[in-house]
């Protein structure tokens, strides 16, 4: 993977004084009790000091090794999976701000006059420090129109969402609050803002597609009930991620969110990206909580496994859509991670809600895969049927080594 080029970060010291109140609020937040219960951590390093555990883990099993058997019991321990995914994997996220506000920067007509593209700037709760662009690909018309929000600010799928009836809406997280970068750590404004939040960069990215969602509730020409996170790559993780969280997202649709996103650890494609790999510092560590590399060798001794992110997002739609032939983003621990998700979708009553569209190619963001989004959207939040399949397996011979099943 190629540094993708962007433009400046801003002045971090400006983040850091003007985020008083901010941080005052993280403080409380990191300090407070949850209902949960907490996740097994080992003292220190010692990994050694975790259970070994070779298979997928069981989502339906509390920390205390009570088994979930209603759906009341799920929310509780869906809370407890949340909190060890961000203790182990993520960083814990910033709460979301109390004031913020939006402000437009330019407007023009688009794709003939059809659309207009409005420019936006979100202050996402600590003055301009922590501004992120936000555009609004608009068709014409009064609306409202369901929406897809995708994570990275690249609006060439426009006149796709355009055509199916969709509103297109692009944040810049990955600019405008954590700087993406390779083999170095830089502090973004996000993390200068909150200095004791311990937030890798999917997590603030994520965060970031949370605030695009305060400002869309606020549009009426948006159908805020029906607004799809969606993100390629890194940004597929990062949209998996804030679908698992934040659940005013109807759809969450990772497009070759690969290893971080929706692939199994435990299960891999041959010559698929491991923890090891991503999480070197000479790649893509800043992208996650600062020890979680410590896990590289030693997958066995994660108390989760991906599965677990794919199933905070149930019983709402989730379609992860990849490609034959792109290895690298594991496409048998995709495949893997979304059946063994499934069991807890179908415990909730909407096992065809999740669905994974494998298409020939490699690591690209198609067309077809947008196409194949809206139908699966199409499908679930509005109930046009589709011939279109989804329920691909890459690997036909896989089976699951769990012996875990349903409550």
């Amino acid at each position: 993977m190629q540094e993708s080029n962007h433009r400046a970060p801003k002045d971090f010291a400006a983040a850091r004084s003007a985020s008083l109140t901010f941080c005052l609020s993280l403080l409380v937040f990191c300090g407070s009790g949850d209902a949960a219960a907490p996740a097994p951590e080992p003292p220190g390093d010692a990994v050694e000091k975790l259970p070994e555990i070779s298979q997928l883990p069981d989502p339906f099993l509390f920390t205390s090794g009570r088994r979930v058997d209603n759906r009341k019991q799920w929310r509780k321990r869906r809370e407890e999976i949340k909190e060890i995914l961000l203790r182990y994997e993520y960083g814990h996220t910033a709460p979301a701000p109390e004031k913020w506000s939006a402000r437009e920067v330019s407007s023009k007509t688009w794709l003939g006059g059809r659309m207009t593209l409005v420019a936006m700037t979100l202050d996402t709760g600590a003055g301009n420090s922590l501004d992120m662009a936000v555009h609004v690909y608009r068709p014409a018309g009064d609306g409202p129109f369901p929406a897809v929000l995708n994570i990275g600010d690249d609006g060439s799928k426009a006149a796709v969402a355009f055509a199916r009836g969709y509103m297109l809406v692009t944040c810049s997280p990955e600019v405008d609050l954590d700087p993406d970068t390779e083999g170095r750590e830089i502090a973004g404004p996000a993390q200068l803002a909150c200095p004791t939040c311990d937030w890798g960069s999917l997590a603030v990215w994520a965060w970031g597609a949370s605030r695009a969602m305060d400002y869309l509730q606020t549009r009426r020409d948006v159908q805020s009930d029906h607004v799809i996170v969606r993100g390629h790559s890194r940004m597929g993780k990062a949209a998996l991620l804030a679908g698992a969280l934040d659940e005013r997202f109807a759809m969450v649709a990772p497009n070759g969110s690969g290893t971080g996103g929706a692939s199994a650890y435990r299960v891999r494609s041959s010559g698929a990206e491991t923890l090891a790999s991503i999480t070197s510092p000479k790649r893509f560590a800043s992208w996650f909580q600062r020890d979680f590399g410590r896990f590289g060798d030693r997958v066995d001794r994660l108390p989760f496994d991906q599965h677990w992110l794919l199933a905070l997002v149930a019983p709402r739609p989730l379609l992860s859509t990849e490609a034959e032939q792109d290895r690298w983003a594991n496409p048998r621990g995709n495949q893997a991670a979304v059946e063994a998700a499934r069991h807890v979708y179908r415990f909730l009553g909407a096992a065809d809600h999740i669905g994974i569209r494998i298409r020939p190619g490699g690591h690209e963001n198609l067309d077809e895969d947008w196409h194949a989004t809206l139908d699966f959207a199409d499908w679930k939040l509005f109930g046009v049927a589709t011939r279109r399949r989804f329920d691909h397996r890459w690997d036909t011979n896989y089976t699951p080594t769990y012996d875990w099943s349903l409550p």
